[in-house]
C-alpha cells in the first residue's frame, strides 16, 4: 500500500529531475546497504529506506562533484572482507561459485534481482560515499577520553548510605482548606489534563494480501466504516488516548500517537507501517488540555499537597543531617543511623553503568560517585524517587594499568567511532542545506 501510494512522485535535486523509476535504484542501495549491515527487518519501514535512499542521493552527486572514484580491486576487497559476506564463506575464504549462490538467496528472500554486476555496482557507490566522509571527516580520541571510558567500563565502587524515606515526614492531619487552595492555586499545571485524542483503526496484518485494485480502493477510502464494508476490516477503538498512551495492539509508539493528533476531526491517517501491520487510524474526537476544577480534585490536590511538605522536609532534615556529619566529622554511619532510627546500607561492588543496591539506575548518581575520593562525601543529599540518600563512597577500585594498555587502543576506535557516526549526520545536513532538494508528487 505504501509502494502504491508513493508511486508517480518526482525528486530534483538542483533542477535536474530525478524519475521514480530512477530512484529505485537508490532504494534499492538502501535495501542492500541495511540488509549487509544486519539490521533487524522488523524495525525497518519503507520510510527508512526511502530516507536513506535520499541520503545516498545526495551523497553519491556530492562524491560525483568530488570526481570520487573507486578501482575494481577495491570492491573485489570489500566483498570479500566484508563481515556479513564472510559469513558465508567456510573458513574465510572467498568462492565465486558460492558467491552467486549468496546472492541468489537473498534476491530471493528480500526480492532484490541482484546480478553479481549490479550488487558489485552497490558496493562502489557504499566505498565512494565512504571515501567521501573519511576525505571531509576526521577524528580523534584523547588521552582523557580514552581513560573515562575505561574507568566507566571497568572502575568498581563501594558505598555506605543513610537513607531518609519521604513517608518519616508524611503529616496528613491537620490540613487546612486554605493551604489546599492556596497550594491548587500556585500550581495549577501539576494537575493539568493533558490534550486527548479519541481514536478509532485497522490493522492490515502483514500476512494479508491484497490485489493492486483492493489497494487503490484502500486509499482513497474516507472512513473505516467504508474500509470495513468493502474488505471487512475489523474496526478497533482504542477510545481518548494522550500523547503518552500506548494503542492496543501497537504498543508505545510517540511517533504514530503524534500522526493521530495532527488529523483533522473525521480524517484517516496514511496508511503506517508498523512493527504488527499496516495501521490506518481515524480520528473520531478531540479534547483539549485542561485545569479541573479545586472541588473535583480536591483530594488529589490535598495528596500532592501532603506529599510536596513531606519532600520538603525530607529536603530540609537531610541536609541538615549532612552538615551534622562534616560539622562533627562522624565516620560511623551505622551508630549514626541507629540513633536516628534511619536505615543504614552499605553496597556490594559495583560498576557505572550497574543498578545500585538500594539507589536503582541513575547516571547522575553515579557519575558523582565514581568522581568522589575514598571517604568522601556525597556532596548533597540525593533526592530520588523514595526519599533522600546520604552517601560516603567506602572504596573505588584502582585502574589496571597494564590492562588498560592492552585495551587503549579498542577504546580509542570505539571513541573515534562514535565521533564519526555523530560526525557524518552533521556532514549530512550540511550538504542537504548546500543542495537543493524537492519531493513533488504527481498527479
Amino acid at each position: 500500500m505504501l509502494d502504491n501510494q508513493e508511486k508517480g512522485a518526482t525528486i530534483i535535486l538542483n533542477n535536474k529531475k530525478i524519475s521514480s523509476t530512477q530512484f529505485e535504484y537508490y532504494f534499492k542501495m538502501a535495501q542492500v546497504y541495511l540488509l549487509i549491515n544486519a539490521q533487524e527487518e522488523r524495525k525497518i519501514t519503507h520510510y527508512d529506506i526511502e530516507n536513506l535512499g535520499l541520503d545516498f542521493l545526495v551523497l553519491l552527486w556530492k562524491a560525483g562533484r568530488e570526481k570520487i572514484r573507486v578501482a575494481d580491486k577495491e570492491v573485489i576487497e570489500y566483498i570479500k572482507n566484508h563481515r556479513f559476506m564472510k559469513a558465508f564463506f567456510p573458513k574465510g575464504r572467498f568462492d565465486e561459485s558460492i558467491y552467486k549462490d549468496f546472492l541468489q538467496f537473498i534476491s530471493s528472500r528480500y526480492n532484490l534481482a541482484l546480478s553479481p554486476r549490479g550488487f558489485e555496482e552497490y558496493i562502489r557507490d557504499f566505498i565512494k560515499i565512504d571515501k567521501l566522509f573519511a576525505k571531509h571527516i576526521d577524528v580523534t580520541a584523547t588521552e582523557e577520553e580514552i581513560l573515562d571510558i575505561y574507568k566507566k567500563d571497568n572502575l568498581q565502587a563501594k558505598i555506605e548510605y543513610i537513607f531518609i524515606p519521604y513517608d518519616k515526614f508524611r503529616v496528613e492531619i491537620g490540613i487546612t482548606p486554605k493551604e489546599i487552595e492556596d497550594f491548587y492555586a500556585k500550581n495549577k499545571d501539576l494537575f493539568e489534563v493533558p490534550a486527548k485524542a479519541k481514536i478509532d483503526y485497522i490493522l492490515i496484518d502483514e500476512d494479508e494480501q491484497l490485489s493492486q485494485e483492493q489497494m487503490q480502493e484502500a486509499l482513497k477510502a474516507k472512513s473505516l466504516k467504508k474500509l470495513n464494508q468493502e474488505f471487512s476490516f475489523k474496526i478497533n477503538e482504542a477510545g481518548f488516548i494522550s500523547l503518552d498512551d500506548p494503542i492496543p495492539e501497537i504498543g508505545w509508539q510517540p511517533e504514530i500517537n503524534k500522526i493521530a493528533f495532527s488529523l483533522e476531526k473525521g480524517n484517516l491517517s496514511p496508511p503506517l507501517d508498523t512493527e504488527k501491520g499496516i495501521l490506518i487510524i481515524e480520528k473520531k474526537d478531540h479534547q483539549q488540555a485542561y485545569v479541573p476544577a479545586l472541588d473535583e480534585i480536591k483530594q488529589v490536590v490535598k495528596e500532592k499537597l501532603i506529599e510536596t511538605q513531606a519532600k520538603d522536609e525530607t529536603e530540609r532534615f537531610s541536609k541538615d543531617l549532612l552538615n551534622q556529619i562534616k560539622d562533627e566529622n562522624i565516620t560511623d554511619f551505622k551508630k549514626l543511623a541507629l540513633q536516628k532510627r534511619l536505615e543504614f546500607k552499605e553496597t556490594n561492588y559495583f560498576k557505572y553503568y550497574d543498578y545500585i543496591e538500594g539507589l536503582g539506575l541513575n547516571k547522575e548518581v553515579s557519575e558523582n560517585i565514581f568522581s568522589l575520593k575514598e571517604d568522601q562525601l556525597y556532596k548533597e543529599p540525593a533526592l530520588l524517587e523514595n526519599g533522600a540518600y546520604i552517601i560516603r563512597l567506602k572504596d573505588l577500585t584502582d585502574i589496571d594499568k597494564e590492562d588498560y594498555q592492552k585495551r587503549k587502543d579498542t577504546y580509542a576506535e570505539l571513541i573515534k567511532q562514535n565521533k564519526r557516526i555523530a560526525e557524518k549526520i552533521k556532514f549530512l545536513a550540511r550538504l542537504k542545506e548546500e543542495v537543493e532538494l524537492k519531493i513533488i508528487p504527481e498527479k
